[in-house]
């Protein structure tokens, strides 16, 4: 529970609060953020890269034709956002390093832990691997977690609160599992090697995935910059073309545009570049489940009859309306009355199927978590004491379908009843038929669970492997649609142009 809302902080990754862009004007606090990515950047290398680009925009602007105030202008804007833009080519190769740290962490955890079940012993090992300098920032923190659980002071789960010294600057939804998966096999015992295998095909998939990932972000960076460059293309196309006596190039509106240009652009570079080089740690994060909790409330808790009823009522109203607005007004006015009443009627079941393909999504997502460790629990206990103990450590969107199961399982303790109404509503395969295993096992015993659930799981988190590709690649095509914003500002640029002209044209044809 705690780890999922740690997950869905924005400042899980990097909890140090950080300076906003302007703050980055002050030297210190700029050179305090290349310290903490790990680079030194000589003052005299920084001075070369101002006066490189200062050195280019004004070049650029004169060759737009631009005059000196709007030059000076585009200086200004350009001085607030230069530092911050000279740290995000930093900040790329940071988080690239980040995330190769904290997947070498993993593995070699996972592995040390399989050959000695034990969370200092694997830790200690594990440390090993970060000796060098270049990973100083991540082994800090292993070894700061090895020192709290040899001192051995805690305040309640003291492996949870030894690992959490590492999460709070690399935590990831990979790190919380995989931790969470050690503290079970420390505090519960049990095999755990075929567990290990399936976490380990879990990472292997995410590696996969954090690869086409950066992939793809350089392919949306070279096509926003050449997007860019057609941009300027056309709008250096539109200023040569006019005639020199014309003098639209001078004019005001011609000049206003052209910075808009030049600023638009800018903009549009500076926000796809930050937004591309966000933590690749958290790039395949669960939802927040405040975030679903409207939708959760609506699919598992309401009353879609009774909801139907009072909007069938507005409907009917304004399907009177339109009627009415056909004999006194005519049929544009009723039929557009006629349509809305037909949204408003259709509503509840559009925004429930809605929900439900939200939810089923994101319940699709947790399960197998969920299942691995209830794989780890049933070494050790039955179904129903399994079941009990993993609710806590659960997914917060399956907590209350797991109460509810637990009830009934009290309460029917032989009845496959309990184990289909879980999540029913949503009516997900993969959820129904390991549920239906689960009371298969609670019945029937125990011998072939581990490889029940190993297969389960092993398909699950395939399932889980293309759903996360589809989101990132979601994401990243919201991102693509700026490649077609460049092109609208030198489009602009053209037609403001055209209008110069023909107001031209027809002040020589009034004259003469």
């Amino acid at each position: 529970m705690k780890k999922e809302q740690k997950l869905i902080s924005p400042t899980n990754s990097q909890p140090v609060k950080k300076p906003n862009i302007f703050q980055y004007l002050n030297p210190k606090n700029l050179k305090l953020e290349m310290i903490r990515y790990g680079e030194e950047v000589s003052t005299s290398y920084y001075i070369k890269f101002l006066l490189a680009c200062y050195f280019g925009l004004i070049a650029f602007a004169f060759v737009f034709k631009l005059q000196i105030p709007y030059i000076l202008f585009i200086v200004v804007i350009a001085t607030l956002f230069l530092p911050s833009t000279f740290l995000i080519q930093f900040r790329t190769m940071y988080e690239q390093k980040r995330f190769e740290n904290v997947n070498a962490y993993l593995e070699q955890l996972m592995y040390s832990f399989r050959r000695q079940p034990k969370i200092l012993t694997a830790l200690q090992d594990t440390a090993l691997l970060f000796a060098g300098d270049d990973n100083k920032e991540l082994r800090v923190k292993i070894e700061a977690a090895i020192q709290y659980i040899q001192n051995g002071v805690s305040e309640g789960d003291l492996y949870r609160e030894a690992f959490e010294i590492i999460e709070e600057d690399f935590g990831c939804k990979r790190m919380y599992k995989i931790h969470n998966f050690l503290r079970q096999v420390e505090n519960a015992g049990g095999e755990c090697n075929e567990s290990i295998e399936i976490l380990l095909l879990d990472r292997n998939l995410w590696v996969n995935r954090i690869a086409s990932l950066i992939q793809d972000k350089k392919k949306v960076r070279i096509n926003v910059s050449i997007s860019i460059g057609l941009s300027f293309l056309i709008t250096l196309m539109s200023l040569y073309m006019l005639p020199d006596d014309f003098q639209i190039v001078e004019k005001a509106p011609s000049q206003l545009v052209t910075t808009f240009v030049f600023l638009a652009n800018g903009a549009i570079w500076y926000i796809v570049q930050r937004i591309l080089s966000k933590s690749l740690l958290t790039a395949d994060g669960n939802v927040p489940f405040n975030e679903l909790k409207r939708a959760y409330n609506i699919v598992m808790h309401g009353n879609l009859k009774e909801k139907q009823k009072k909007i069938n009522v507005i409907a009917g109203l304004f399907l009177i309306g339109a009627i009415a607005m056909y004999f006194f007004f005519g049929t544009q006015i009723a039929v557009a009355l006629g349509i809305f009443s037909i949204l408003i009627f259709t509503q509840p079941k559009r925004q429930l199927k809605n929900a439900k393909k939200r939810i089923a999504k994101e319940v699709e997502k947790a399960f197998p978590d969920w299942l691995m460790a209830l794989s780890l629990q049933l070494q050790t206990d039955n179904v129903h004491v399994a079941i009990m103990k993993t609710i806590p450590d659960a997914a917060e969107i399956l907590q209350e379908e797991l109460l509810r199961l637990q009830d009934n399982l009290e309460t029917y303790p032989n009845s496959l009843e309990p184990y289909l109404q879980f999540f029913e509503t949503l009516r997900i395969a993969e959820v129904t038929s390991a549920m239906k295993m689960l009371y298969a096992m609670a019945e029937l015993g125990t011998a072939d669970s581990q490889e029940q659930i190993k297969g389960l799981v092993n398909r699950n988190v395939n399932i889980m492997d293309k759903a996360e590709k589809m989101r990132m690649e979601d994401e990243l095509a919201g991102i693509s649609f700026a490649m077609l914003a460049p092109m609208l500002t030198g489009v602009l640029k053209m037609i403001v142009d055209l209008i110069l002209v023909m107001t031209y044209v027809l002040s020589m044809i009034d004259i003469a």
